[in-house]
């Protein structure tokens, strides 16, 4: 786990000056990798003093934490320069050993001894989490990859024919470029709080590199290749259900022992909900692996899971630290955030998860930790899931077996009970702006209640509105504490299983993920068979009639930056923090938080 950054430009080399820059701007990447950083130029036409690829690796030593294995990392003429972790690399490893003799213990040259025997079709058998640079000095040619769920960051800057990669916005934006606020995405985060969909991003001058692809640049001709090393392929499936279920439980063990992988210490991520627990009670039960895990808490019990955490910690008596996240805690960390997210964010969540992280960094020795990320995709967890089955049934004219599951999930499950408008209104055509005529404008509106089959709509997810957004936020969040955190349920095998598998085995008598609480034998039943579910959700619809209403209130007394252009009336959004409680009804808090983080985000990069 590292950050990385390349520069490329193939027909008007760089100079000394550019290395000096390159390696200041490296440097920005420190808090990815405080273990190792070095740097290697090439020249593509043995210019000694200047070159056409600069390769830098920050280091966050995981696996084989010997020197050797730093980064750029060369064998036999490849050079590569990696953000991640190949989790089966032992595995490929044992397929390689006939045909090459190993120089590290490392998943690094995994990645290139398998590149040099398979080329770019060998990055499908990769299970992990990447974004990496290879540079081909046999063939000639510069490699980029990254992972398929877009769980490691790559971001790409162009400008004068020259190509800028790197793991953070952060370090593009130290070279001396101009960027200007994109605002399609501005109005599509204000809308309905997308980020990391397509490619672009808060600046109009940097993209993000896409998941599940390969691009190879041919060196002396400079032309481009793009194209997906993977898509979501429909598996076998097992008839029955029964198989199936043993299925998943075999997967997901699996995806956790590749996951346990480590030379340094590991822990989870313990919310109290259904997914964090399975992971911390197979990972205690059936692994036989004594983790520490840690929570985040809340005082107003409408918002809290510490009970549900309180009760595996004492049955499995697993060691557990816990974060009280506070409204004076929260807003002093607001800006903070904000710096290490470079963009925007949609909510203090993001905010608790960034000081949990702090607290382990501090309080324990742990440098990687697993987290339930990515459950309620594959699970169909999410709320909105059953009500887009009750729309597919329709579309089949499937009415009785519409009027059953609305019956059990009222007796049985959560779907009906959960039910929001407020909620619900986000995947309505047409989005309404009742309650939001702080908007001068219609907003860039995505079609996000657009599907076909259950099946392409978690690839959506998966692919463009959650998973992306999510990755996102702990990535930049977990290595700005120098951290790993890495994502059982995200397994490639295990997605494509569950995407597959009949919507009936993950949504069934009422309840969500269904096949989950029927194999994971190992969770207490309280657990286990929870009708309620809350997210990682913090107290701030209440803060915002207390505290942070005043704080956002007397930020938006300086002219807005929103309201320059022409999407945000100032006056009338102040009105509408101030008198929240009564717009209730129509807002949620998330409609008043994305406009204040989008002001600051704005007058941090662009007011001068």
């Amino acid at each position: 786990m590292c950050g990385i950054f390349a520069a490329i430009s193939i027909e008007r080399p760089f100079n000394a000056g550019d290395r000096l820059r390159f390696d200041n701007a490296l440097n920005r990447l420190i808090h990815r990798g405080p273990d190792a950083g070095q740097a290697r130029v090439f020249s593509f036409n043995d210019q000694a003093e200047n070159f056409n690829l600069y390769l830098g690796h920050r280091r966050l030593a995981i696996i084989d934490l010997d020197q050797k294995s730093n980064q750029p990392f060369e064998v036999d003429g490849l050079h590569i320069i990696f953000n991640g972790e190949i989790y089966n690399y032992l595995e490929l490893r044992h397929e390689l050993e006939k045909d090459f003799r190993f120089v590290s213990n490392s998943d690094t040259e995994v990645i290139l001894r398998y590149y040099q025997k398979f080329g770019t079709a060998g990055f499908d058998k990769f299970n992990g989490m990447w974004a990496f640079v290879i540079y081909d000095s046999v063939r000639k040619k510069i490699v980029v990859s990254r992972d398929r769920f877009s769980v490691k960051p790559l971001y790409v800057h162009e400008e004068n024919n020259q190509i800028f990669l790197s793991s953070e916005i952060k370090l593009l934006k130290t070279l001396n470029t101009t960027l200007s606020p994109n605002q399609k995405i501005i109005e599509r985060f204000l809308n309905q709080m997308l980020i990391d969909v397509g490619g672009e991003t808060f600046y109009n001058e940097i993209t993000m590199f896409p998941a599940m692809t390969v691009l190879e640049i041919d060196l002396p001709s400079g032309k481009r290749n793009q194209k997906k090393y993977w898509d979501f392929q429909q598996p076998d499936m097992p008839a029955s259900y029964a198989e199936r279920k043993e299925l998943f439980r075999s997967l997901l063990i699996d995806s956790l022992k590749l996951r346990l992988r480590s030379d340094v210490p590991l822990g989870t991520l313990l919310s109290g909900g259904l997914d964090s627990s399975a992971i911390t009670a197979l990972i205690h039960d059936h692994l036989n692996n004594r983790v520490q895990s840690f929570s985040v808490v809340a005082d107003e019990k409408k918002y809290s899971e510490e009970k549900f955490v309180d009760l595996l910690i004492r049955e499995k008596k697993i060691n557990n630290h816990k974060l009280w996240f506070k409204t004076d805690l929260a807003l002093e960390n607001i800006q903070r955030v904000l710096d290490c997210q470079d963009e925007p964010y949609g909510s203090l969540s993001v905010v608790a998860q960034y000081l949990l992280f702090e607290k382990v960094r501090k309080e324990a020795d742990i440098t990687v930790l697993l987290s339930g990320q990515g459950a309620d995709e594959v699970l169909l967890g999410y709320n909105k899931f059953f009500f887009f089955h009750l729309l597919q049934l329709k579309k089949q004219g499937s009415y009785l077996k519409i009027a059953g599951k609305v019956y059990s999930s009222f007796v049985k499950g959560t779907s009906v009970r959960e039910f929001s408008w407020k909620d619900a209104k986000r995947y309505l055509p047409g989005r309404t702006n009742k309650g939001r005529d702080f908007f001068k404008k219609p907003l860039f509106e995505d079609t996000i209640w657009e599907f076909e089959t259950m099946t392409s709509r978690q690839i959506q997810d998966i692919s463009l509105y959650s998973i992306p957004q999510l990755t996102h936020y702990e990535d930049r969040n977990s290595m700005a504490h120098n951290i790993e955190v890495r994502l059982p349920f995200m397994d490639f095998r295990l997605v494509n299983f569950l995407i597959h598998s009949p919507v009936e085995d993950k949504l069934k008598g009422g309840w969500t993920k269904y096949l989950l609480r029927d194999a994971i034998h190992e969770l207490p039943n309280a657990i286990r068979w929870r009708k309620d579910k809350k997210g990682f959700v913090t107290p701030e619809e209440e803060w915002l009639a207390g505290p942070l209403g005043q704080y956002i209130i007397s930020y938006f007394q300086a002219p807005s930056m929103l309201e320059e252009m022409g999407i945000l009336d100032r006056e009338k959004y102040i009105h509408t923090v101030r008198n929240f409680r009564s717009h209730a009804k129509w807002l949620v808090y998330g409609d008043l938080f994305t406009v204040f983080i989008t002001e600051m985000w704005l007058r941090e990069n662009f007011r001068r």
